[in-house]
Parts: structure tokens; C-alpha cells; sequence
């Protein structure tokens, strides 16, 4: 895998093209088909116009969501905030259990000093209630404490369900008649009345004793304030510490009384109704628990229609309260236009207008001078051309030169220097080619060196390169290596192809040539020292020296002896006789 991606990229890197080559063909300008200046002009008038078109509804649609996202963002975060706000109540519930759970015999003046402290920043909090488990037969007591104190002149009392009336409560075998309530110049009216009459209160109450946890009632107008905005009651039980409270039935019979929490969320929404005008959002809160969503914020008045229930952008966040599910709804209040709108966009449009036309007309003067010098540069980009392909190529098998082998083996040396794998470098030299061109004239000489340049190029791998240096001389480089039995193999396809007999097709009778070639190799690391067969002969030679040099002259240096080392391989392999390669290898 890793040979795969190194000798890809040899070839992407390494591959190089002369400079004529890459330039784009020109149009015959002396033509009189050559297309007019105005031409460019109009094209260009007609992209611009169309691009500033597109740029300005683009920009448009980006003001529009950048606006969307700027007031998601604003009602994300006041979201946040209210929740957060809202969630204190569980903090407060948890101090007022603390305090009631300490001792069984907590004074009225001492639950008002401790409400007086932790009510100070909730005006959310309409009341905190302490409702005790009365018994009937202690009912008479009770309501002669409370009168005795002006509270609760009906005694123990039920209110109905549209809070528009108080009444003695009915004959039960147990009350929770509300003992304490605080702040009590707001929730005088509150003391005495018995949560568990009302229809909504006494399945949660229940439910609250049963399952030893917090909830919550559905909205509902209280009697201390029945045209104010709906309340909603979190009940926490408070249990008899000397008695098992394990099981529902057990906690129901332990218990000794709940703490009420008068939540009125729409409060705190309107304090920050001036803050959501500025901001340019509305709210609205829903209590979603029920089928029929119920909504606490703002309170709904009878055959008013709501102003935004249309609105273009709203967000709905769910939150949870104990026992009950939420839902807080943001609306923009600005209009389509307010939202969308901006001068800028338009002043975009036609600044980007002028400026096509100013370049349209630009364009027309540039394209004439273009077209000038296009006609005096068309012959020399065709004479660098024909250059090119003479310093490059070989013009017969149009394989790479030796210039051109050159910086092939320069980049290869110099990508071998970061990877962990190495090069052979092949100088071949064909056997018997000789004879062919004297016998048969250099014509057939010719026709035979191209058509072992292609068997050597469908031999070779993709990452590979090949180049003729010279007469039937050729060197080829295998690149990527990471062991040396490849080099065998491959050097013994190239050997076997070329040795193949070659159809002279100029003559009238059916004419078969042969050649064989002799292979020497060059490794550009001089590191390895597994042998590719045994029967491969390594002559020696000296070593190079590159003391006293740069790194330019050094690597010049060792390049020349890679190729002079592969040569003196290859004279070896001949004295072996034909179709045969040897390795170099240098004297330690």
C-alpha cells in the first residue's frame, strides 16, 4: 500500500512537461472569423448584471437568516433566564422544608422572619404556604386559635372554583386548612382555606403525599387575587419523622402536612415585557400537560384575538416543573419588512451595477490591445514549442533525454530523502543492434529502437521512468522500492519482451529481427544488502567522495555516479554474454 502512494506520487510530481506544451491553443486571429472586442464586453456586461442580481438577493437571504439567527439567539438566552428563574422555586421549597423538618413546633413569628429573607428577591413567589393535617375533632380547636389571632373569621373554609367566593368548609374526616401564609399582608385571606376541596388541588395533594415528591397543579385563579394572573401551587410533603414512610400507603398515613409554594410566573414575565419590547420579541407561557394546552402568560381575555398568532418567527422551548409540563413560546414582533430589509443590500446592487458597467467598457479597450499582442506572441509561443520538445524529448522514441532524466532522478533522490525506500537505476544496452543497421539500412535501425522503447514502457510500472540517452543506449529507473526481488522480476520482463523477434513491415516479404539487451543496476541506497538472486554478479567500484562540496555539487555528483556505477553494471552483464543484468555494488 505504501509502495502504491509513493510511486503515485512520483508520477504526479515528478512528471515534467515543457512549457509549450501546457499553453492553451490559440484562435487563428488573422482569421476574419475572429470574434469582435464587443463581444468580451457584452459577456461581460450580461455575467455582471447577473452576478449582481445574484449577489444582491444572496446577501439579501443572508441578512434575513443572520436576523433569524441573531433573535434565536436573544430568545435561546432569555429562555435560559427565565427558566432558571422559574427553577429557584425548588430552592426556595427545599429551605421552608428544612425549616419545617428541624422541629415539629416552628412560631408564626419565626416562619414570617424566615420568609421575610428568602422571599426578599421573588416576586414570582406570590405566597408560601404551611397547610398542617387537621383531624375533625381537632378542627374546633384550630379555628379558635385563628380567630383568637383576627384570621380566618369562617374558620376552616373552602373557596369555589372561580375564587369569587369563600365558604365554611363542609364536614371532613381531615383538613389542610393553610396556617401560615407569608407575605401575610397579601395572603390574609389565604389563612384557613383547605386546598383539597378544590377539584384541580386534590389529586396533586395526593399525589404529592403518595410518591414523597414535588408537584404541581394546572393553573388557577387564587382568592387573595382572583383578576390577577393565574397561579399555579407546588405541594412538597413534610412527613412525621417517627413514622415508617416507605410505601404510599405509609407516607399518606405519615404525613403531617405540606409546604405550598404560590408560583405566579406571569409576574415575573412582565417585568420583563418592557426588556422583550426592546428586543423585539413577545412571549407567551403554556401549561401543555393536558391535552388542551392551558396558558398562563398573559392571562386570555374572552373575544380578544391574540396579536401574534400569526406571527412569521416564533421558537417554542418545553420545560419541566414537577409533575407538570410547560411550555415557553417566543414570537418576533417585528414585521416581514423590519425583518428582512436593509438599505444595504440595495446599495450593494447598484454600486456592484456601476462597477460592471465601468469594467464592461474597460474590457472592450483591453480586449483590442489583447488581441494585438496575441498576434505578435502566436509565432514565438510556437517556436518554444518546437524548443521544448528538442530539450526534452528524444525525437525518435519521444522518451525523455538525458536532460530530462537528469531532473527526473534529482526529484526522485530528493523525495527518497523523507521516505523509507529506495530507486534502481538501469542503464540498457541492446545486443545485435548493430548488425540490423547495417544490414538493413537505419531506417529499420530507427523503426527497431521505437519499438523497444514501447515493449520498455509496457513493462515498466506507471511510477517508473525511461529515457534514451543515446544510440541503443536507454536507462530506466524503478522507483518506490522497498525490497530487491522486484528488480529481478521486472528487469527479467523488460529482458524477455526485447528479446521477442521484431516485424520489419517495409519490406515485401515477412522479415523477423531479434535483439537482446544487457542490464545494469544502480541502488540509489547503498544500505541494502539482501541480494536479489544469487546468480546476479555485483562488480565493484570506488566510492564517491562528496567532501569539500554543497549540497548542490554533492547531489550532481552522486546522480553522475548512479549512472556511471549502472553503466560499468551493464559492460559486466555483456562479458556474461547477451539478456543478461548485474548489480553494482560499491568497495566498503
Amino acid at each position: 500500500m505504501l509502495n502504491t502512494r509513493i510511486a503515485a506520487f512520483i508520477k504526479a510530481k515528478l512528471e515534467l512537461k515543457p512549457i509549450a506544451k501546457i499553453i492553451i491553443s490559440m484562435p487563428n486571429l488573422d482569421s476574419d472569423l475572429a470574434p469582435s472586442p464587443i463581444w468580451p464586453a457584452l459577456m461581460l456586461a450580461l455575467f455582471g448584471f447577473s452576478f449582481s442580481i445574484g449577489l444582491f438577493f444572496y446577501y439579501k437571504n443572508n441578512e434575513e437568516s443572520r436576523a433569524h439567527d441573531n433573535l434565536e439567539q436573544v430568545m435561546h438566552v432569555q429562555n435560559l433566564r427565565i427558566q432558571a428563574k422559574i427553577n429557584q422555586s425548588k430552592a426556595v421549597l427545599h429551605s421552608y422544608f428544612a425549616l419545617l423538618s428541624k422541629s415539629d413546633q416552628v412560631s408564626r413569628e419565626e416562619y414570617a422572619r424566615f420568609s421575610d429573607v428568602i422571599l426578599l428577591n421573588h416576586p414570582e413567589i406570590f405566597a408560601v404556604h404551611w397547610a398542617p393535617r387537621v383531624k375533625h375533632q381537632d378542627r374546633p380547636a384550630l379555628e379558635k386559635h385563628l380567630k383568637g389571632l383576627d384570621l380566618a373569621p369562617l374558620g376552616i373554609a373552602d373557596a369555589s372554583p372561580d375564587a369569587g367566593s369563600i365558604d365554611t368548609a363542609t364536614i371532613r374526616s381531615e383538613y389542610f386548612p393553610i396556617f401560615y401564609a407569608e407575605p401575610i399582608h397579601k395572603n390574609k385571606k389565604a389563612i384557613g382555606l383547605d386546598p383539597l376541596a378544590r377539584p384541580y388541588n386534590s389529586q396533586t395533594i395526593r399525589n404529592a403525599a403518595r410518591n414523597g415528591s414535588l408537584d404541581t397543579t394546572q393553573p388557577f385563579k387564587i382568592v387573595q387575587d382572583p383578576d390577577g394572573p393565574l397561579s399555579v401551587a407546588i405541594y412538597q410533603p413534610i412527613y412525621h419523622k417517627w413514622m415508617k414512610a416507605q410505601t404510599p400507603e405509609q407516607r399518606w398515613q405519615a404525613l403531617r402536612g405540606y409546604i405550598i409554594l404560590m408560583l405566579r410566573p406571569g409576574i415575573l414575565l412582565e417585568q420583563y415585557k418592557s426588556e422583550f419590547i426592546h428586543k423585539g420579541i413577545a412571549v407567551r407561557l403554556y401549561d401543555v400537560s393536558e391535552e388542551d394546552p392551558i396558558r398562563i402568560y398573559p392571562k386570555p381575555v374572552a373575544d380578544k384575538e391574540d396579536p401574534y398568532l400569526g406571527s412569521h418567527f416564533n421558537i417554542q422551548y418545553s420545560w419541566q416543573v414537577p409533575g407538570r409540563t410547560w411550555m415557553l413560546e417566543f414570537y418576533s414582533t417585528a414585521d416581514e419588512e423590519g425583518m428582512h430589509g436593509s438599505y444595504l443590500s440595495h446599495l450593494l446592487l447598484a454600486t456592484m451595477l456601476l462597477f460592471t458597467l465601468v469594467l464592461a467598457v474597460f474590457m472592450f479597450n483591453a480586449t483590442k490591445q489583447s488581441a494585438r499582442l496575441k498576434r505578435a506572441n502566436l509565432n514565438l509561443i510556437e517556436r518554444q514549442k518546437e524548443l521544448d520538445e528538442l530539450a526534452y524529448y528524444d525525437q525518435l522514441t519521444h522518451l525523455p533525454n538525458r536532460a530530462l532524466l537528469n531532473e527526473h532522478l534529482k526529484r526522485i533522490l530528493s523525495l527518497e530523502e523523507r521516505e523509507e525506500s529506495f530507486s534502481a537505476i538501469c542503464v540498457m544496452d541492446l545486443d545485435g543492434f548493430k548488425e540490423i543497421n547495417d544490414i538493413y539500412g537505419h531506417d529499420m535501425g530507427d523503426f527497431v529502437l521505437q519499438e523497444v522503447a514501447n515493449r520498455l514502457l509496457d513493462k515498466l510500472r506507471d511510477s517508473d521512468v525511461a529515457a534514451r540517452i543515446g544510440g541503443d543506449e536507454f536507462v530506466f529507473i524503478l522507483t518506490g522500492l522497498h525490497l530487491l526481488e522486484p528488480i529481478d522480476e521486472i528487469i527479467s520482463r523488460i529482458i524477455e519482451a526485447i528479446s521477442q523477434p521484431i516485424h520489419l513491415t517495409d519490406y515485401d516479404a515477412s522479415i523477423y529481427v531479434s535483439v537482446s539487451a544487457s542490464v545494469g543496476i544502480a541502488l540509489s541506497k547503498s544500505n541494502i544488502h539482501q541480494q536479489t538472486k544469487p546468480s546476479l554478479h555485483s562488480p565493484h567500484g570506488p566510492k564517491h567522495t562528496t567532501a569539500g562540496l554543497n549540497k548542490a555539487e554533492s547531489d550532481l555528483l552522486k546522480r553522475k555516479t548512479l549512472i556511471k556505477n549502472a553503466d560499468m553494471a551493464m559492460y559486466q552483464a555483456k562479458k556474461q554474454g547477451t539478456g543478461k543484468h548485474v548489480l553494482f555494488q560499491s568497495l566498503n
